[in-house]
């Protein structure tokens, strides 16, 4: 989008109003991954950590939606990374449960201090969601100081993502 019509748009509008659902500008930046409004919305104020009924900020909305170009707009405002939905899921659980996850997103989250220990409300960790999915690259990234089980360890080496050493 042209940016001085992002200006006109974030400049006219309430910057953490809400739908009915709770969902405000950011939150739809997040679903639609439209980066450049979120960066004019945190520049004007807008809350990063604004959550919706279902208690979902706009970097886990980012972060399901594997919007890399987004989750970096917003962390140009001061994350919360403890923050949790609803079902107790962090934004590590969002970004991983993507259709098609990034690690760059899984690495910006750590190192805004999302920890990878934490367990939704059904004691689901992010990494262990990860190891469930098959997504090993994840898993790896998530649980570096836990030696992965033998039965892992065969499973990766079957499906050929066994190329290097586990950490």
């Amino acid at each position: 989008p042209d940016k001085q019509l992002i200006e006109c748009v974030v400049t006219r509008t309430k910057t953490d109003a809400a739908d009915a659902v709770g969902n405000t500008a950011l939150h739809f930046c997040g679903l639609e991954d439209a980066a450049e409004f979120a960066e004019a919305l945190v520049l004007a104020g807008a809350n990063v950590n604004a959550k919706n009924t279902l208690q979902q900020t706009p970097i886990m909305l980012a972060a399901h939606a594997a919007s890399l170009r987004t989750v970096h707009r917003l962390c140009l405002g001061k994350i919360n990374p403890a923050l949790a939905d609803a079902d107790g899921n962090t934004a590590l659980h969002h970004a991983v449960r993507a259709e098609l996850p990034k690690l760059e997103i899984i690495e910006i989250l750590l190192q805004l201090g999302c920890k990878p220990q934490l367990s939704n409300t059904s004691g689901v960790t992010a990494a262990e969601l990860a190891l469930k999915a098959a997504r090993w690259d994840l898993a790896r990234r998530l649980s570096p100081a836990q030696e992965l089980s033998d039965e892992l360890e065969g499973e990766l080496e079957r499906s050929g993502e066994n190329d290097r050493a586990s950490p």
